[in-house]
């Protein structure tokens, strides 16, 4: 989309309606998508309200954002709404192009880093847990329990693999989150909480891989395969991988837990590939 308004002054929005008989709505709020809304004071009041885009670009500029209360919806309109007070004529109005509906594809990775005697880890734990049933199919969440900080009651073989990512990625203190391996937010629970809403704005962004995987399990032995499919070409950038084999419910000390890494595989090094890489290259 592109917009040369008055700021404040002019402005637009995206509504949206499920079928004939039905009101339109407005689609999003401020900041709840990419390049979404940036205004909520535009005198115009597009829609009725002053939420929207209002301002001057200098090139189209992309636009996302969720749909997801639309899903399973068979008759959808959408409008883009203009509004102006009236008192600036030399603006030149909004514009869009390339228009697309698809399924997200980024399934967004919340890596946790916890310790049972923490006294903030029940509290972080059950956000984690939280979001991780508002967002099923946007995200995974790995917990790492760590022996970094104190004692904890799992074993030494978990410690040991949680230990070297807690060093890798510099982690200061527990409770702590990382979002996307640090190329969203990293999370202290003292200053920073993670949302859901973080979660849907990280799942808006183009994934650089495809990821399959395959797994048998045969007399209690696991086999997995992994293929990564790269979508996009990466020039000079180290891509590592590695397989996660966590555990999704267990209790210990009577604490329901969920998501706690067993091990990392083949190591917690993962397997790295130093190369450039063009969309449908794979290992």
């Amino acid at each position: 989309r592109w917009s040369s308004f008055d700021k404040n002054r002019d402005g637009a929005i995206l509504q949206y309606k499920a079928n004939a008989s039905s009101d339109w709505r407005t689609l999003g709020t401020i900041s709840d998508g990419i390049n979404w809304y940036e205004s909520s004071a535009i005198l115009g009041r597009p829609g009725n309200q002053q939420n929207g885009w209002s301002g001057l670009d200098n090139t189209f500029v992309s636009a996302r954002h969720q749909l997801s209360a639309l899903a399973g919806e068979k008759e959808v309109q959408f409008r883009f709404l203009y509004a102006s007070d009236g008192s600036n004529r030399n603006d030149n109005g909004f514009a869009f192009d390339n228009i697309s509906v698809s399924e997200r594809q980024h399934i967004v990775l919340l890596e946790h880093y916890t310790n049972t005697s923490a006294s903030q880890s029940i509290i972080s734990d059950a956000i984690v847990d939280s979001i991780s049933g508002q967002e099923p199919l946007d995200m995974v969440s790995v917990k790492y329990h760590t022996d970094l900080f104190g004692g904890d009651l799992f074993d030494q073989s978990i410690h040991s693999v949680s230990d070297v990512r807690s060093i890798y990625y510099g982690v200061p203190s527990i409770p702590y989150t990382i979002l996307d391996g640090g190329a969203g937010a990293k999370y202290d629970y003292n200053n920073l909480f993670p949302k859901s809403q973080d979660i849907e704005l990280r799942s808006l962004i183009d994934p650089l891989f495809k990821i399959t995987l395959r797994l048998t399990n045969n007399s209690n032995v696991l086999s997995i395969s992994t293929k990564i499919a790269a979508l996009t070409s990466i020039n000079n950038r180290e891509v590592s991988v590695h397989v996660a084999v966590i555990r999704t419910d267990t209790t210990i000390s009577n604490k329901k837990m969920k998501n706690i890494l067993l091990a990392l595989l083949p190591d917690p090094a993962g397997i790295t590939y130093n190369q450039n890489w063009l969309p449908g290259d794979s290992k």
